[in-house]
């Protein structure tokens, strides 16, 4: 059972690092293809490494390399759209996020396929979008969905788009998740992109397919050049500097290093992590069973010796007792897959992913599994069988063979490495679960509680002005009862701000420009989510002048230099070509999650945003005042699916893989120390068995039941407090080491180590004593009759 346990454990997080580690695999040119990274320098500081380009950067590369054979340019569509199909009563409309505007060349660097519609000419023409299988049936549950038209409204180009091609199922293991593909040139003929030059906007990602066999590091020597060449005058005058680098797509989703990357990532240290654990757990079966077998000694000794007697010799017992190891490593492995099938569900549903049995139609999993299988037969069989066939029969005959000498001395050892697995593991769970519940319950200076946000309208009346409609749609709100407060914004906390440029003090050089956040809101969202202000006031929105007005928070304040909070309200700040003034300085709140230091950011007046909107609410009542929001947006922004969540549930989704480290560091903690206990339990078993005559004896002149299981329990806590002694030092440097990854963390006090002992201590001590019980209870005159 421990083999087997040890083993399936073994195989469903191997099967989950495989998957981590095969992202973009099944892309034919994985090894051409490289997406641009932008390293950005200021004054000679790394101000932070990220995917995105100006539209211009691609044609580019092509036109100035031959080693460039061809480019696509992808552009997230933010903020979703609705997207409509049908009419009259057949209408179908939701909100949709997944959707990405690419270049039609898109198909010939990465591998989807269609099940309908032509690769080659799918996303040539303008108004075409490719839809995933997903949407195909979602839309267009009855008939072939080509030719037939999806109405976009909101983003980059509204209008109605043909369906060109429909997309096989996507693959669990791409760093790129769509349902929706539009041409790229319906959204460049946007006027934003229109007046821009290529490189002034830079929040396209650009992949670049290279020819067979270049030379990517020659390639990438040539780019400082490169960046020159387009860029040099602009970045001379701010003082600032580019490095362009190429990254290979299987490496990216292991990058979770880069600002405003498109996709979740995952830290390759955190999958490797896991990869260790995943080994510990096998070593610590493979240990019980060394432990057990060498434990057994006494009782297979008489066995060596009458088949030595009889002619077997050393060679021949050492294949017996490894052939015995052979089959007892089979019949476990039979039963680990059993295991680790009804396993990998549950895990996939941790992780988000789909993971079932056919992961084992896999050659990499039987290869994995075969060598599981030959090297446990190797190490847990190897040892045991050369001390069971090294007996000299004429000792072992006579009941004076020393079975239990050398092979104790290991046995230590190997419990002392079970104890400090178990102990590192448990430390590990304990650090990860206060760093993820002190980022959870840390004041943020923000009050989510209760906040209702409702994505803003994308389809609006024709001759309607939104903002004399928002305004009566808060107007309407504030009478309901359970609404306390109303606010509309470009963005909400948790997500991206509306605009991150370059900023400076008025009056300071444009070398002295920093990197700054900038988020429009109204008058209310400071009340909305109780953002404390030090000093100033609120916009009057009915006052032109307020509208060229910014609020900003203490680390803007620090980061160029305006003095103190009241010294700050006399000075302005350079946007771009644009200066505003200071109205107000806030306390410092977390936009986003703990993971990341505060920056600057400015609120921006507006008097009505339709991306977000903000409704706090009261407690009680919580079900009939939501359903009147709903009917009140229905009635002012009609053709609009009513699109809300909770800003708190919002917000903690950027610790999603924390969340998901956590529970899965947990559970596989929790199997480790059950497979550790098994061996434990059946350890002591045989240490209390072997000094059953001892116990007798001690028993007869009166010593008591607990003395005697204190007396057996005591070795086992010395090997707990020396595994506590050799893993401390390794478990600070790893606590440290992981814990500098977040900008705020738990500090590492005595609690992290001396908690997990006293676990571990309690367990041993519990697994030991239910054993040596049994007996230090029985009947002193049955022990003293064993021989």
């Amino acid at each position: 059972m421990g083999l087997a346990t040890g083993m399936a454990v073994c195989l469903v997080i191997l099967e989950y690092v495989n998957l981590e580690l095969s992202y973009d695999s099944f892309h034919t040119f994985k090894d051409q293809v490289y997406r641009t990274l932008t390293t950005s320098y200021r004054n000679g500081e790394n101000r932070g490494t990220f995917p995105l380009s100006g539209y211009a950067q691609g044609p580019s590369l092509q036109q100035d390399y031959p080693e460039v054979e061809s480019f696509c340019r992808i552009h997230p569509q933010y903020g979703g759209s609705i997207v409509t199909a049908g009419e009259g009563s057949k209408t179908i409309q939701f909100f949709e996020e997944d959707m990405y505007y690419v270049d039609s060349t898109f198909f010939d660097l990465f591998s989807f396929e269609l099940v309908e519609g032509d690769q080659q000419t799918a996303l040539l023409q303008p108004k075409s979008i490719v839809i995933s299988k997903t949407m195909a049936d979602k839309y267009f549950a009855e008939g072939n969905p080509i030719g037939k038209t999806l109405t976009i409204d909101g983003g980059w180009d509204e209008g109605e788009y043909q369906v060109t091609g429909v997309l096989k199922v996507l693959a669990q293991n791409s760093h790129l998740e769509f349902d929706f593909l539009m041409s790229i040139a319906d959204m460049l003929n946007n006027p934003q992109y229109q007046r821009d030059n290529g490189w002034g906007w830079s929040n396209f990602f650009t992949y670049v397919k290279l020819v067979d066999q270049a030379d990517v590091n020659a390639l990438e020597a040539k780019l400082p050049d490169f960046v020159q060449k387009y860029e040099g005058e602009d970045l001379a005058n701010s003082n600032s500097n580019y490095v362009v680098t190429l990254q290979p797509i299987a490496q990216i989703h292991l990058a979770p290093d880069l600002d405003e990357d498109m996709a979740a990532t995952t830290s390759a240290t955190t999958v490797y992590a896991f990869g260790i654990i995943a080994i510990f757990i096998l070593i610590i079966a493979w240990v019980n069973y060394i432990n057990l077998a060498t434990s057994r000694a006494i009782e297979r000794a008489r066995e060596v010796g009458i088949k030595k007697v009889v002619g077997s010799s050393k060679q021949q017992l050492v294949a017996q007792f490894m052939l015995e190891s052979g089959i007892l490593n089979l019949f476990s492995m039979i039963m680990a897959i059993v295991l680790a099938a009804i396993a990998l569900p549950y895990l996939g549903q941790i992780i988000g992913k789909s993971l079932t049995i056919s992961a084992f139609e896999t050659v990499n999993f039987w290869w994995v599994a075969a060598g599981i299988l030959v090297l446990g037969t190797i190490l847990s069989g190897l040892y045991p069988s050369f001390v069971l066939a090294s007996y000299k029969p004429s000792a072992v005959l006579k009941s004076s063979q020393n079975t239990d000498g050398s092979g104790f001395n290991l046995r230590k050892a190997l419990v002392i490495f079970q104890f400090a697995a178990s102990l590192t593991l448990i430390a590990g769970t304990l650090t990860v679960y206060k760093q993820i519940s002190f980022m959870r319950n840390q004041d943020l200076g923000m009050n989510f509680e209760q906040v209702l946000v409702v994505k803003g309208p994308d389809v609006l009346q024709e001759n309607v002005e939104f903002r004399d409609t928002y305004q009566t749609f808060k107007t309407e709100l504030s009478r309901i009862p359970g609404v306390l407060n109303i606010s509309s914004s470009g963005s909400i906390p948790g997500g991206d701000f509306n605009w991150g440029t370059s900023m400076r003090k008025s009056g300071d050089e444009e070398s002295e420009n920093q990197s700054g956040n900038v988020t429009w809101v109204d008058d209310q969202f400071l009340a909305t989510y109780d953002i404390k202000i030090l000093s100033g006031r609120i916009w009057d929105l009915t006052q032109e002048a307020d509208m060229q007005k910014v609020i900003i928070n203490e680390t803007a304040l620090e980061t160029f230099g305006l003095g103190d909070i009241n010294q700050a309200l006399n000075e302005k700040i350079i946007l771009g070509n644009d200066t505003v003034e200071i109205i107000a300085v806030t306390k410092d709140y977390h936009w986003a999650s703990l993971k990341s230091a505060n920056e600057p950011i400015l609120l921006a007046p507006t008097r009505a945003s339709n991306s977000y909107f903000s409704i706090k609410m009261e407690k009680d009542g919580f079900k009939q005042t939501l359903e009147d929001v709903e009917d009140q947006y229905q009635a002012m922004f009609p053709g609009n699916p009513f699109d809300f969540f909770f800003i708190d549930d919002f917000f903690n989704k950027q610790y999603q893989a924390d969340l998901q480290f956590g529970k899965l560091f947990s559970i596989f903690a929790i199997l480790a120390i059950f497979v550790a206990c098994l061996g434990l339990s059946g350890l002591a078993a045989y240490t209390a068995l072997q000094r059953t005559k001892e116990i007798g004896i001690r028993k007869v002149l009166g010593a008591s039941a607990n003395s005697i299981v204190l007396l057996l329990s005591k070795s086992f806590i010395i090997m707990v407090i020396i595994a506590s002694l050799l893993t401390t030092p390794f478990l600070i440097w790893g606590i440290k080491t992981w814990l500098n990854g977040y900008a705020y963390h738990i500090p590492i006090g005595w609690d992290l180590f001396i908690f997990p002992l006293l676990i571990l201590m309690a367990i041993a001590l519990l697994t030991v004593s239910i054993q040596t019980m049994k007996t230090a209870v029985a009947n002193p005159a049955n022990s003293l009759r064993i021989e």
